[in-house]
């Protein structure tokens, strides 16, 4: 199972807005992109799922941008990706009318296996556990950004 560059985007940038919207304040697109080093118009196509998908909120003036639209310990990495891959599978699990026993078996006790571990690791890993793990690892507990 491969995460796309729109998935590790998305990913990114609600890390990044968990990390640097400490007070609840929106940050601009243009400044998470150049921040973390993402194309703008590929991230504003990112943006636009993850408001869909109830992730992040727009608001809009002068100190406008995005933020998160739950606390980060409500948000998993699970979630970023359903919003932003659809749904997850390892493999196309066998047709219905495949009755090959072979497929069979290995759809119920390799694939299937491997698919419930991923999703359960994927539920696990919240937002803010990510947080703690960037700041225990950098130091610091956002960027330094100067206009």
């Amino acid at each position: 199972m491969k995460i796309s560059a729109k998935g590790r985007y998305g990913i990114e940038s609600i890390l990044f807005l968990s990390i640097n919207c400490i007070k609840g304040e929106a940050k601009p697109l243009y400044q998470i992109a150049s921040q973390l080093n993402i194309p703008l118009r590929y991230l504003e196509q990112v943006f636009s799922l993850l408001k869909k998908g109830g992730l992040v909120v727009s608001v809009q003036g002068n100190q406008g941008g995005y933020k998160l639209s739950r606390p980060s310990n409500q948000i998993s990495i699970g979630d970023v990706l359903s919003v932003l891959e659809g749904p997850m599978q390892v493999v196309k699990t066998k047709d219905e009318k495949d009755d090959e026993p072979v497929r069979a078996c290995l759809d119920k006790h390799v694939y299937q296996e491997i698919e419930k571990a991923i999703l359960k690791k994927y539920k696990e890993i919240t937002i803010d556990k990510l947080v703690v793990q960037y700041q225990n690892e950098n130091g610091y507990d956002g960027f330094d950004f100067q206009i």
